[in-house]
């Protein structure tokens, strides 16, 4: 069997006449028959390389049916070029190298045989680490099955409060957290975790944390980090440390130049009840997702304060450079606007500084949102040690006179029920008496004040119990409640005293509506709590939120 050379690619090795002539003779045989090999000159020794160059299945079958087409006359041309190949010297000599170089190639084989099988094991052995120091290991595997089965058998567990999905956590497992996802969707973000952590390793990331996950039918098992609960205690933390995190921050925005994901600030032009925390700022109803993005703190190599970034929640993940990272991270972290931009030009990231200041307005504005009740508490001298229930400052008459102008104003012409009220309702209810819209105002204010005191005390108490973190007693201080709570049997005593019709109980309940707004209003403007929110854009209205 012979074989055919290739020396294009090797100067030094110039092929002969009789070279020449035996490879055009031999061109279809040598393709068809795939025997080309391809020599190569290595730099600094005096040896050449040989490759075998693999003819595509297509040309193969294309000379093979020339030499079948032409067989009387290629057989000629075979034995001219096998002729020619014989009195070629620099074939010839090419040919005496190949045998050569197969040679030792075996004598290295055999001589390193034992050498070779130890690389490989340990080849394996490394490529084999790098994978599973992705998951979560055996053992760890068998209590994610144990507990996923008792979730399945319908065992209860305490749940984690925010986000979209059912987290939960336990005291038996304390080093996971199950997510109840769906298999499709678990199975997708296992997949989005494990590239996330080649990503990291791969970029050398060291601040930014992706859990290490396994998945078990409906579930997603992720290791717990080293985070609170509640994604309050992460904007606490910034706030407080703000410094702590600028290397964390720096490796971020790294990390966005390559790979990129989504879901850790929403922004909507309409409020959504999935986030009811959300802040209306520049026409956007923003909210930045802390609960995808946990910050935490660890001892450095010098042992001063590092922080670090979870990544705790990869619906989404790409393999592409994040289109807004600068504009996106300044929503998160406001008080990092200038080394945001700073780096950003260092990685030749695009971005525009007008969004850049609008979304740290944006941050901001949230950090008020949430945390802005904090300086309200110390001049208080109200902490997360003493957290005493709020003492409310009851001055009935002023919060009856209060009332008694919002009732009146209510029901005159293009008053605040002016769409409720037909004519004849409305002569009927002007032609009440000022002295006995005193007494019903007196009435409606005793009823309000002692349901908002009575509730804001039963919630304080009950939620001071669960205060261990700056997070914790801010959310304890800014309960949300059910407005009927406080309301009660407030509009069927409207309707009783206003003697209105059962089909005209909707005017008793706005103007119960009016009435809980304005008291509220009046305790923050007596200073007896921070603010209140009616979240009238979410949950049709039908809570309330009170910061004190």
């Amino acid at each position: 069997m012979f074989v055919s050379f290739d020396k294009s690619r090797c100067r030094a090795d110039v092929p002969d006449f009789f070279e020449r002539t035996g490879n055009f003779l031999l061109h279809c045989v040598a393709r068809g028959i795939n025997v080309l090999y391809r020599v190569k000159q290595i730099s600094n020794y005096p040896s050449c390389y040989f490759s075998h160059k693999e003819i595509s299945c297509c040309r193969r079958i294309a000379n093979i049916v020339i030499c079948i087409l032409t067989g009387p006359l290629m057989l000629l041309a075979t034995v001219l070029g096998l002729l020619a190949y014989r009195f070629s010297s620099t074939y010839q000599t090419s040919l005496q190298e190949r045998f050569r170089y197969k040679y030792e190639q075996k004598q290295a084989l055999d001589e390193y045989r034992d050498r070779e099988e130890k690389v490989i094991t340990l080849q394996k052995f490394c490529r084999g680490f790098l994978v599973r120091n992705h998951l979560l290991n055996q053992e760890t595997l068998t209590t994610c099955k144990q507990w996923g089965q008792k979730l399945l058998e319908g065992e209860k567990f305490p749940r984690v409060p925010e986000g979209r999905s059912l987290v939960y956590i336990s005291k038996q497992f304390p080093s996971l957290v199950a997510k109840h996802v769906g298999a499709q969707d678990a199975r997708s973000r296992w997949h989005h975790i494990f590239s996330m952590r080649k990503a990291l390793a791969y970029l050398d990331i060291k601040r930014i944390r992706a859990p290490r996950a396994r998945v078990y039918q409906n579930f997603i098992f992720e290791e717990k980090l080293p985070v609170s609960r509640i994604s309050v205690d992460s904007m606490c933390l910034y706030k407080e440390n703000p410094q702590a995190f600028d290397e964390a921050i720096k490796e971020l925005l790294f990390l966005f130049k390559e790979v990129h994901f989504r879901d850790f600030v929403v922004e909507t032009e309409s409020p959504t009840d999935d986030f009811p925390l959300a802040v209306k700022v520049h026409n956007y109803w923003v909210c930045p997702r802390y609960d995808n993005l946990p910050l935490f703190i660890q001892e450095g190599k010098d042992g001063s304060p590092e922080g670090r970034i979870g990544l705790v929640d990869l619906e989404t993940f790409s393999w592409s450079p994040h289109p807004y990272p600068v504009e996106e991270l300044a929503v998160m972290f406001p008080m990092h606007k200038e080394l945001l931009m700073t780096e950003a030009k260092k990685l030749q990231i695009p971005f525009s500084t007008k969004e850049v200041e609008r979304s740290v307005e944006k941050g901001l504005a949230f950090f008020e949102h949430m945390l802005g009740h904090q300086d309200f508490c110390s001049q208080k001298s109200v902490t997360p040690l003493r957290n005493c229930a709020p003492y409310i400052h009851l001055e009935v008459w002023r919060f009856s006179l209060k009332i008694f102008d919002i009732l009146k104003a209510a029901i005159q012409l293009n008053g605040a029920l002016n769409v409720l009220l037909s004519p004849d309702i409305r002569e009927r209810l002007s032609a009440i008496s000022d002295k006995q819209w005193l007494a019903i105002s007196s009435q409606v204010t005793s009823s309000l004040l002692e349901q908002v005191s009575t509730n804001i005390y039963q919630s304080h108490t009950e939620e001071a119990k669960r205060v261990n973190s700056s997070g914790t007693f801010i959310m304890c201080r800014s309960p949300i409640f059910r407005k009927s709570i406080f309301i009660k049997n407030l509009p069927q005593f409207l309707n009783k005293k206003l003697q209105l019709l059962p089909e005209e109980k909707a005017i008793s309940e706005a103007l119960a509506s009016l009435c809980l707004r304005a008291v509220m209003e009046e305790l923050v403007a007596t200073g007896n709590i921070y603010s209140y929110d009616s979240m009238d854009d979410f949950f049709e209205g039908q809570y309330c939120r009170i910061r004190y």
